[in-house]
């Protein structure tokens, strides 16, 4: 219907034989009219194995209601993954004209119009103080922070320092796409990473620091606990820093990579026990 509104005297003159005679943007698409009667780009895909609709896309006026509202529809669909993004999207199955120019307006309005997004609601004891969450009740930390899930984005990290991209990139590759998309669906589960604010036992009467490492092709990584120990011989283990790189781009074998995580707990030990001795005393270091 909204073909016959914007494009009724091309589809008329392609019917009959007359495509040579069209004039504006929709000449360099080459649009044929399918079977049914739909408008579609023409292009130069006819060898490729893609299918019928993401070779031959639906035109579509780009200041048609109706194009609009899939741009809505597609750019919400995505998280509001941005112009680009949302365009790539879109001309899987439709390819509005001036479609950067239209889909980058409708985007535009639609960031403008969103109310401002209100804070989590971490219950009536949680305290913000420097952009963590501490809930005074339980003591405990609550981070929203990236950093804390270094095991799920050192993979798509990694696939970004392929393609030579930043994190603060406006956009991604559309192969990338639907990872961005389930990392973006995670991140609701970072509010429920909790840590205990206080990580020795109270009067206790000495602690050690215990160091892991690990690697893989994607990463390599080390963490260090706390251990502590009071007088009626409880005893206390938490986690007190940990610190993660993504693995260099040029493949290496995975006892190299180990061998650099070790590294890397070396380095993070020393800094940490040259913290904690000026006003602890470390017992013992284990790795």
């Amino acid at each position: 219907m909204c073909q016959l509104e914007s494009f009724s005297e091309e589809i008329n003159r392609i019917k009959h034989g007359k495509g040579k005679d069209l004039k504006g943007p929709i000449v360099k698409l080459s649009p044929f009219v399918d079977e049914t009667g739909i408008l579609r780009v023409g292009g130069r895909l006819h060898a490729s194995t893609f299918q019928f609709n993401k070779k031959h896309p639906v035109l579509l006026h780009g200041d048609h209601v109706f194009t609009v509202l899939l741009i809505e529809r597609e750019h919400i669909r995505l998280l509001h993954a941005g112009p680009q993004q949302t365009l790539y999207s879109l001309r899987e199955r439709y390819w509005p004209i001036r479609g950067r120019v239209v889909v980058k307006r409708v985007v535009h309005q639609l960031i403008h119009e969103d109310e401002p997004l209100s804070e989590l609601p971490f219950g009536n004891n949680s305290i913000k103080t420097l952009g963590v969450h501490w809930n005074s009740q339980l003591d405990m930390l609550v981070y929203q922070s990236l950093n804390l899930n270094a095991n799920q984005i050192s993979k798509p990290q990694k696939k970004l320092c392929l393609c030579k991209l930043d994190w603060d990139d406006p956009s991604i590759p559309p192969e990338l796409c639907q990872e961005w998309l389930s990392f973006c669906s995670n991140l609701q589960f970072l509010k429920d990473i909790i840590i205990p604010r206080q990580v020795l036992l109270e009067n206790n009467t000495g602690f050690d620091l215990i160091g892991f490492c690990d690697a893989s092709q994607h990463a390599y990584a080390s963490c260090i606990y706390a251990r502590s120990i009071d007088a009626q011989k409880n005893v206390k283990i938490e986690l007190l820093c940990s610190k993660t790189k993504v693995a260099p781009l040029k493949v290496l074998t995975i006892p190299r990579l180990e061998l650099m995580s070790a590294v890397l707990l070396a380095e993070l030990m020393s800094k940490v026990s040259k913290l904690l001795t000026v006003n602890h005393e470390v017992s013992q270091v284990r790795f």
